[in-house]
């Protein structure tokens, strides 16, 4: 049986009534998503590609991804996925 999800999200956007409550700050409690700089989550937001990619390779266990050494904050998560893949 696994774990059950709860958590309490700090992002100063996300709604302690909102039903992905929970689920966002079990994501959070985890490091899995990290939220913008300025301290929200923009719930309503469209999901980036590069986005999912570090969700996906968070949620996997590739946590220690340098996120300053490329052009973008991403650019370390764009190069795991192509080493994990092979191509």
């Amino acid at each position: 049986k696994g774990e059950a999800v709860s958590g309490k999200a700090t992002f100063s956007d996300v709604n302690s009534k909102s039903w992905a409550y929970k689920y966002i700050g079990y994501l959070e409690k985890y490091d899995i998503i990290k939220g913008y700089n300025d301290g929200t989550f923009r719930p309503d937001a469209e999901v980036s590609y590069a986005e999912v990619i570090a969700i996906i390779l968070r949620g996997l266990g590739y946590v220690n991804i340098d996120e300053t050494s490329g052009t973008t904050w991403y650019s370390g998560y764009i190069k795991r996925m192509f080493e994990i893949d092979g191509i």
